[in-house]
């Protein structure tokens, strides 16, 4: 029977941490600073074994270390799109960005990110308690 893989042996944000190089720790660990200080009111988790950050059980932002970047999960289209113009020049995909591990973090940029995030978050919670059930 084979043991257990890392990804089953992490089981916070510590334990990940812990598992990573020293740069790739050093870019993970200023984008949880960030985050945490725009909305310290998240919870912090892991989502398929990498950070998360929930607001009422709801995924707001993830984090996640590769061996050349930090990907921020912004798990938004709409909040992507917002933010389109000011993400050019970076790597991005439909729903995260990409910063190079040497790159200096754009720290108010990603706060605007989260804050909007969070209010998308807010009003489609707010639409769905004032929905009637039948």
């Amino acid at each position: 029977m084979a043991t257990g893989s890392k990804k089953n042996e992490i089981q916070t944000v510590a334990d990940y941490l812990a598992n990573l190089s020293e740069k790739q720790r050093a870019g993970v660990q200023k984008l949880v600073r960030i985050v945490k200080s725009a909305a310290p009111q998240l919870e912090e988790g892991l989502n398929y074994s990498t950070p998360a950050y929930r607001l009422n059980n709801k995924l707001v932002v993830g984090i996640a270390a590769a061996k050349t970047h930090t990907g921020f999960y912004v798990m938004s289209e709409p909040v992507m799109d917002q933010f389109k113009n000011e993400l050019k020049g970076y790597d991005i995909a439909k729903t995260s960005v990409r910063f190079l591990l040497d790159e200096e973090l754009p720290a108010p940029l990603i706060k605007k990110i989260v804050l909007a995030r969070i209010a998308e978050i807010d009003s489609t919670t707010k639409k769905s308690v004032g929905k009637k059930t039948k």
